[in-house]
């Protein structure tokens, strides 16, 4: 999401309508390039992927202002009376710009759908972390009771043979105890 990563620098209604512009700046380019290769062409076929790009990385009203303006660049530049804005093509124009809606909504709710799954395997994450973090924990104070049942039987035993064992034990246990911790 564009608007995140730019958030200390500037508001999201800036970056929403900063990206807007700038794919429309890309539509304008590709289609003045696509003109020169082959003159006329699908003369509104950039407008659902520029839509599309902008609903997807900066939000809806991102992906709105790149129809807007994409309409009107259309309208002015694109449809049989070239230069003005006399409405000689209503009906497409009301056409492209409900399938840019469409395309619009689509995409925002791809996008919120991505986003909140994003959030929910973070969640997850944290959960599982959390988790993780108890069971080490526990783990470490099994090792440390068992050590010290272990030490305290040591301590009372009068034979240096079991003495000698449960230290033996001891240390094992011990050892086992720092490799976990590592």
């Amino acid at each position: 999401d564009i608007r995140e990563r730019l958030a200390p620098l500037a508001p999201a209604w800036v970056t929403e309508c900063a990206f807007a512009l700038f794919v429309v700046g890309i539509e304008v380019i590709l289609r003045f390039l696509l003109d020169r290769l082959l003159p006329g062409a699908a003369p509104f076929a950039l407008i659902y992927p520029a839509t599309l790009a902008a609903t997807l990385f900066a939000g809806w009203r991102s992906g709105f202002l790149v129809l807007v303006v994409s309409e009107l660049l259309a309208w002015h530049f694109i449809l049989p009376i070239v230069g003005s804005f006399q409405l000689a093509d209503g009906a497409r124009l009301l056409v492209i710009f409900l399938s840019g809606l469409f395309t619009v909504f689509l995409a925002e709710a791809y996008r919120s759908a991505g986003q909140n799954a994003l959030r929910l395997r973070h969640a997850q994450l944290e959960e599982r972390n959390l988790l993780l973090r108890e069971i080490e924990h526990r783990i470490g104070n099994n090792f440390a009771m068992v050590s010290g049942l272990v030490d305290i039987q040591r301590r009372r035993s009068e034979s240096e043979d079991v003495k000698a064992a449960l230290s033996a034990v001891l240390a094992r246990i011990e050892s086992f105890a720092r490799a976990h911790k590592h």
